[in-house]
This record gives structure tokens, C-alpha cells and sequence, in this order.
């Protein structure tokens, strides 16, 4: 029984996982002199996206080859940031000379232009490039190489990405591209600091008020809490009676993703006094609500989740 519900978790977890992520697949075009735009969607809060690409023309030269190709990142704020891949030779004719494939318009570990010698194709073979956007988005890390990808440096970014293009002077044959953006989901409650002050003052009728963290009962096996968590209880606008469960403190896993006055959770009232419904955030973000339950008594809120055989209990 406990492996056919591990399995059942892990494909909820994953469908939930699934439905925050869009994916944009595209391949098999000739750019000649132009660029191709993939618009991405508003809310990303994480890209991680691969060009695959093949050039007609780098050829043995002195110093910078004339062909290149780019790839584009088109922000929200008008600006751009261009990353460029292009060939040359050191010292062409003489017996010293290196062939290399330049990467321009990243902040290199080592400073200047980045010049790859293994790892990469030299001609016309294919080459990609690999960009990685994580919270906060203010930097995107650049990979470039064939079968082995080699750090080549970061890119600052001053507003979110609005879209992605690929283009040149001359001709590319594009393999494909893949571009994969992750949804935060918007937990900001809206309340400033002397907001969340006032929500945690003492006096007020439960559940509202601060609650923190005081003991479990969990099967590991099943769960594990994400942290020792402060909470704090606030009537939810958006429905009269229910509440919302917003973080303060304590998180442990994904801690960096949490602020205060993110909401961690939401209570809906039953018609049983001091039972309600409970949707609850993991440390990940993602909705746990099967069957879960919160159970006030007194000076005691009681989180149970019996699908997981974990109970977390609060107090004032």
C-alpha cells in the first residue's frame, strides 16, 4: 500500500508541477540576414532555454572571423542584451596559431571576450547556446558548446525578459530551440510592514492573530515539513469567514522563496465550529489541499494532512 501511494504523490506532485511550466519548441528554420522573436509569456519566474545552431561561412582568417550569429534577450524595461558567437584565429599562418569560437556580450569570469578552444565546433558544425534564469531575474548564466557545455559568463538583467530572438548577418540553420519558463505563483498578500504589525498584535479573536510553530506528529516516510514556521491569521478579502494563513519565519526548504507576508495558506470555514478546509503551500509553492483540514482549539491550531499522516500544531 505505501509504494502504490508514493507513486499516486509523486504524479500529483508532478501534474501540479506540470501546470507551471510552458514550454516553446521550435526547429528546423534557415534565418538568412534576419532574426527569428519567440515572445515569452509575463509571468516567468524562471527560463532555462537551448538554440541549437549551425553556421554557413566561419573559415581560417587573421584575427575575428566576419561571420556571427546572436541570440537576443528583449527585456521589458526596452533594453536588450546580445550575446554573440562568432570564430578567429590567433596568429593565422603561423605554426602558434589557435583556433577559437569567441562568445561577446557576457561578464566573463576572467574578463574580456571568451574565446572556447574545446567543446565547441571550430566550422560550420553545430553549436548551442544554453541560458539559465533563476529568482530573482537579474541575472541569466550563459553556456556555450556542442556535446559539453562550458561556462562562458552572466548577463545582468535590469527588467523581466519580454522575448527571445536569433539572428544574424549572413546565414544560420537553426536545429532547434528550446524554451521552458516556470510560473511563480502570486502569493503576495499586499500588506506592508505596519500591516502585518497589526495583524500580529495580541488580544484578537482566533483564529486571527500570530501563531507560531510548537510540535508535529508526521511519518517521514510520507512528509516532511518544509520548516518551523510563524504565521500569521487574517481575515482573506475575498471571502467573508475564511482566512488567510500568511508566512513570517521559520522556513527551512526553498527559505530564499519566502517572505513575509507571502501567503502560505487558506482556511475555509465548514459548519462544524472551529473546523475549517485547509489549502496549504509547500515549500515549493505548490497546492497540498487533499483532505487537509485545520482544527482550532483554544490556544492550539492544528494543520492536519491525513493523506501524508502529518499534523503540525501551532500556537498563540
Amino acid at each position: 500500500m505505501r509504494p502504490l501511494l508514493v507513486f499516486v504523490l509523486a504524479i500529483l506532485v508532478w501534474i501540479a508541477a506540470q501546470a507551471r511550466i510552458t514550454r516553446i519548441w521550435d526547429e528546423n528554420r534557415v534565418i538568412d540576414d534576419s532574426c527569428t522573436v519567440w515572445p515569452l509569456p509575463q509571468d516567468c519566474s524562471r527560463i532555462s532555454l537551448e538554440a541549437c545552431v549551425a553556421m554557413e561561412g566561419p573559415s581560417d582568417c587573421l584575427g575575428a572571423d566576419i561571420h556571427s550569429w546572436n541570440l537576443t534577450l528583449l527585456l521589458a524595461d526596452g533594453t536588450r542584451r546580445v550575446v554573440t558567437i562568432g570564430w578567429g584565429n590567433t596568429c593565422l599562418g603561423d605554426f602558434t596559431d589557435i583556433r577559437y569560437l569567441s562568445v561577446d556580450g557576457v561578464d566573463a569570469p576572467s574578463g574580456g571576450q571568451v574565446r572556447l578552444t574545446s567543446d565547441v565546433n571550430l566550422y560550420s558544425g553545430d553549436n548551442s547556446i544554453v541560458v539559465e534564469i533563476d529568482p530573482p531575474g537579474d541575472k541569466a548564466q550563459i553556456y556555450v558548446g556542442d556535446d559539453v557545455m562550458n561556462y562562458a559568463g552572466s548577463v545582468m538583467l535590469s527588467s523581466p525578459v519580454d522575448s527571445v530572438s536569433v539572428g544574424t548577418m549572413g546565414k544560420i540553420e537553426l536545429a532547434f530551440i528550446a524554451i521552458e519558463c516556470g510560473h511563480e505563483p502570486r502569493l503576495d498578500s499586499g500588506l506592508d510592514d505596519r500591516e502585518l504589525q497589526q495583524a500580529c498584535a495580541p488580544g484578537q479573536e482566533a483564529p486571527l492573530g500570530m501563531w507560531r510553530y510548537l510540535d508535529r506528529d508526521n511519518d517521514a516516510a510520507f512528509a516532511r515539513p518544509g520548516g518551523f514556521y510563524t504565521l500569521t491569521v487574517v481575515a482573506d478579502p475575498a471571502e467573508q469567514g475564511a482566512y488567510l494563513l500568511l508566512y513570517l519565519d521559520g522556513a527551512r526548504v526553498n527559505s530564499t522563496a519566502w517572505k513575509a507576508g507571502m501567503i502560505k495558506g487558506r482556511l475555509t470555514p465548514t459548519r462544524f465550529i472551529g473546523r475549517y478546509r485547509l489549502e496549504w503551500r509547500n515549500a515549493d509553492k505548490t497546492i497540498l489541499q487533499d483532505e487537509a483540514a485545520a482544527i482550532l482549539e483554544g490556544d492550539i491550531l492544528t494543520l492536519t494532512f491525513p493523506l501524508h499522516q502529518s499534523h503540525l500544531r501551532f500556537t498563540r
